[in-house]
């Protein structure tokens, strides 16, 4: 054995009888709490308690929510926490306003269909969070509140508590102009937008940076005093390029609608609805729509409806590239009474901007292009809350056949998902009625009709069921098969 042998050889040994020191120690009492506090202080520190959102309520923002509670998996303890972040938003849309109450937000909506929000805030406004703890540890004499912003503490502001009971209700209060000015330096006249920055809140029992109690959240400013396009907040859509089929145009926000009328309501056309919404930009919520009444459809809708007009808030789903509204029809009109619509679209802080642009819509033509933003619901036979199908009601005698079900999932899936589709659909309403009241009282015409719509009826179903691309294929083959027969026949009798 040389010399370099007995040199490894012995470092080896040492390494073997360090390692079983090594190891020996870290299985001891004193090692695992070494070890332990070691990884803590990787980690970041001792960790704190956690305020369980489910308890905080906020005051005097704009707009919040609260994250979803997690379903605990059943036999596994599994879930149980929350989904999201608790966002609470700052809406600065359109020019400042006055509290009606000392240190609430304010309405700055005046029925100008300029950009506003119902709950701007303030410098002077003051946000309250109300939470509950059941960690005695932190209710103390000496426990404080305050906020946590970049790692600095910012003092609450008037309306604080200053003792707190385990188990009740415990509340923090600060300016709007002092968060912004800590968020942004200088900017304590809440003018500068903010998106999700995270601030904490809670108690510590130190008062120092450290909150033994805490909760983090997600804040954000939006919207600006301008109304000018380049801000991102601009008062109208150009519904001249709105329309479905103008192409090459970058639509923000809901920007065309379709009306359509229906018995003591409307209806909104989704699909001849337009615009790009989030993920494109994420700060869309809702499509307003006001809507006020007229006893003649001729006048111009300037002068009939504005942002001061009654309204409904449509709600949307975020599907891939594309919305969905939640809802789509405006109940309780009267019928025979023509009503006038224009739209807005409202961010998550309530700020309401991008109104339809009211000289343009009284400017649009043809008429038939005017009269999608005027309607009047009628009486309809047979009418069902869904979309009517007045002429198969009367065929049938009622609306609850299961052909009508059939015929009205082939209108939704298939007609009005093209351009030629809801052509077909807007002419059936305007003339389906008066041909339902002509067939109606006659049998003979009634099972007619029936006769006639049951290849309708059974296309419809096969469509529905197997797809386009199947009924394409299948007539095809009949085709084909249809066509060798004839040739056959033919060839035969030659």
């Amino acid at each position: 054995m040389n010399f370099n042998s007995i040199y490894f050889e012995s470092h080896l040994r040492r390494i073997r009888f360090l390692w079983q020191k090594l190891d020996q120690w870290l299985w001891q009492g004193a090692g695992k709490a070494t070890v332990l506090l070691a990884l803590i202080f990787l980690m970041g520190g001792v960790a704190e308690a956690t305020i369980n959102p489910q308890t905080v309520e906020v005051i005097n923002a704009s707009a919040w929510s609260r994250p979803a509670p997690q379903a605990t998996t059943p036999g596994t303890g599994v879930g149980g926490g929350q989904a999201g972040d608790f966002m609470i938003y700052g809406g600065i849309m359109g020019p400042a306003c006055a509290p009606t109450v000392s240190g609430g937000t304010c309405s700055n909506c005046v029925g100008d269909n300029m950009p506003c929000n119902a709950n701007r805030i303030t410098p002077e406004t003051l946000l309250t969070i109300r939470f509950r703890s059941d960690n005695a540890s932190v209710i103390t004499p000496t426990s404080k509140l305050f906020f946590v912003i970049d790692n600095r503490q910012v003092s609450p502001g008037p309306g604080t508590d200053t003792t707190f009971n385990l188990n009740g209700d415990i509340t923090i209060t600060i300016r709007w102009g002092d968060l912004c000015g800590a968020i942004t330096s200088g900017d304590t006249g809440c003018n500068t937008a903010v998106s999700n920055k995270s601030i904490q809140f809670g108690i510590s029992t130190t008062n120092d940076t450290t909150l033994d109690e805490a909760m983090t959240v997600s804040l954000s400013i939006l919207g600006t005093a301008s109304a000018d396009p380049s801000s991102g907040y601009p008062a109208y859509q150009n519904v001249t390029l709105c329309p479905p089929g103008v192409s090459g145009v970058d639509h923000q926000g809901y920007c065309w609608l379709e009306i359509e009328r229906g018995d003591e309501k409307v209806y909104i056309n989704q699909e001849a609805s337009t615009g790009e919404l989030a993920p494109l930009d994420s700060k869309f919520s809702a499509l307003r729509v006001f809507y006020a009444s007229k006893t003649d459809g001729s006048s111009s809708i300037s002068s009939v409806v504005s942002s001061a007009s009654n309204y409904k808030d449509f709600g949307f789903t975020i599907n891939s590239d594309a919305q969905t509204l939640n809802d789509n029809k405006i109940s309780g009109l009267t019928n025979g009474t023509y009503y006038y619509f224009m739209f807005a679209n409202v961010d998550v802080a309530g700020n309401v901007f991008y109104f339809s642009n009211p000289t343009q819509l009284d400017a649009l033509t043809p008429a038939s292009v005017r009269e999608s933003f005027i309607a009047k619901p009628e009486e309809v036979s047979g009418a069902l809350e869904g979309k009517e199908c007045f002429i198969a009601t009367a065929a049938y005698g009622t609306p609850m056949a299961p052909q009508l079900d059939i015929l009205r999932a082939f209108r939704d899936q298939f007609l009005k998902t093209n351009a030629v589709g809801r052509w077909l659909v807007k002419k059936y309403y305007i003339y389906g009625p008066k041909w339902a009241q002509k067939i109606k009282k006659r049998e003979a015409a009634r099972a007619t009709v029936r006769a006639a719509l049951s290849p309708v009826v059974s296309m419809a179903q096969w469509l529905i069921l197997y797809g386009l691309k199947s009924f394409i294929l299948i007539s095809l083959a009949g085709f084909v098969v249809g066509f060798l027969i004839i040739k056959r026949v033919i060839r035969d009798h030659d």
